[in-house]
Order: structure tokens, then sequence, then C-alpha cells
């Protein structure tokens, strides 16, 4: 049964509907682009990487996750685990915001990483981005989660 799913879940992945998924990537990559000035330095979710290559400087979320989380070994598979307590994630996050990332604007779906729920990883980026940025808008997209745009003082 598995590998009928699966063969099925092949066929639709290279059928025809290629050209109107890159279609819509595109679309809402420039909607949420259409504030950014080019250059800015932007902090979102990977996916977005291919779209803002030659756009904006990048900055995958991965490098924000606080240090231990799923996500942070995700993005930093050489990373060190450094010996600060996971309960101080807030603040890791304040950190890593404020004197290594400095984002001009953020891009956020939700959650952080590659992960399903809300944890309270995503609520310390969250309440971070809240005291330092603006909202300025929510585009709901076809291919991933709602998409909430800020813009954070320089």
């Amino acid at each position: 049964m598995h590998c009928l799913l699966y063969l099925v879940g092949d066929v639709y992945l290279v059928s025809g509907n290629r050209a109107r998924i890159e279609e819509t990537y595109y679309a809402e990559a420039n909607h949420l682009l259409a504030g950014i000035p080019t250059g800015a330095r932007v902090l979102a979710k990977q996916y977005w990487w291919y779209a803002m290559l030659d756009k904006v400087t990048f900055l995958d979320e991965h490098m924000i996750a606080p240090q231990g989380s799923l996500a942070w070994w995700v993005g930093v598979p050489d990373g060190v685990l450094g010996t600060r307590p996971y309960a101080d994630r807030g603040l890791q996050v304040r950190e890593q915001f404020d004197r290594e990332l400095r984002p001009d604007f953020v891009v956020l779906d939700g959650v952080l990483g590659c992960v399903d729920e809300r944890d309270a990883n995503f609520d310390a980026l969250l309440e971070v981005v809240q005291s330092s940025c603006e909202f300025r808008l929510q585009i709901n997209s076809s291919l991933y989660r709602p998409q909430q745009v800020f813009q954070c003082a320089s």
C-alpha cells in the first residue's frame, strides 16, 4: 500500500502543475519583497532564500534558534553547543537578534524551523520581533503558512 502512495506522490510531483507552483512561489516572494529595499537584511524561512537571493541579504531563521534546539541543530550542524542554560532562550534570541543578525525586516510564519506547531522557541523570537519591529503586512500564502512581515528599527 505504501509503495502505491509513494508512486502516486511521485507522479503528482512530476506532473504539469510544477510551472504553476513556481509561478505562485515567485509571485508570493515578490509580494513579500514589495516594500523591502534592495540589500536590506531579511530574516526569513529557508524556503524564501532562492527567491530573495539576489535582492536582499538573506538571514536564515535557523541562525536565531536557541542553542540546542532542533532548529538550531538543523541550521548550524557544525556548531558547538554553548554552556548557557536552555532556560535563557529569550536572552539568547535577543542577543543574536540585536548584536549578530540585526535584521531590517523579519518574515514569520508562526513557527521556528521545520516544526508543525508553535513552541517556546518561536515565542521567544516573536517576543523580540514584536518589541523591536513594526508589523507591515500579512499574505495568506497558497504554498506555506500565512506570512507576516515586520520592519525593524535599524
